[in-house]
């Protein structure tokens, strides 16, 4: 088929949104800034600028929840199946715990596709996307194959 999405497409595809949309990491300025931003409110980033890009998940529907919550804790199927969105919701805001290990300066475009799967991005500029992976290619995050395979779909649409 034409048309089918591989593995091999989607890290391909990763692997481009990596090259074109990844500036550099920004690592050790911004846990500086955050750090100084206890003390000083004029730091360039500040905690509250990181703890406002957490997810509030009230654009998330069941499946979002759900994907979310498979991503982060062993659950049974049966545990949520007559919980309402709202309290999926609720269930997911008190399951992410983000621990963020590395920040890299990306695209705004690139920030508003992490934002849209729940990754942790900080407005400023440049766009700071706070990793919650390390070890491992970027390309090879989890939320990055997401995206690519996304954008794949979208693609296939169209043609």
């Amino acid at each position: 088929m034409r048309n089918e999405i591989t593995r091999e497409k989607i890290n391909e595809k990763a692997k481009q949104l990596v090259d074109r949309e990844i500036y550099c990491n920004v690592d050790s300025l911004a846990r500086y800034s955050i750090q100084k931003s206890l003390e000083d409110d004029t730091a360039p980033i500040t905690y509250e600028d990181e703890t406002a890009a957490y997810p509030d998940f009230t654009d998330y529907d069941r499946d979002d929840c759900l994907e979310f919550l498979a991503e982060r804790i062993t659950f049974d199927d049966e545990d949520y199946y007559y919980c309402s969105a709202e309290e999926l919701q609720q269930e997911c805001r008190e399951n992410n715990q983000p621990e963020i290990f590395e920040y890299w300066a990306i695209s705004s475009w690139l920030g508003d596709k992490l934002k849209e799967n729940g990754g942790i991005v900080i407005d400023s500029y440049p766009t700071i996307w706070g990793r919650e992976t390390r070890g491992q290619l970027i390309s090879m995050d989890g939320i990055m194959q997401k995206i690519a395979k996304k954008l794949l779909k979208q693609y296939a649409a169209y043609d």
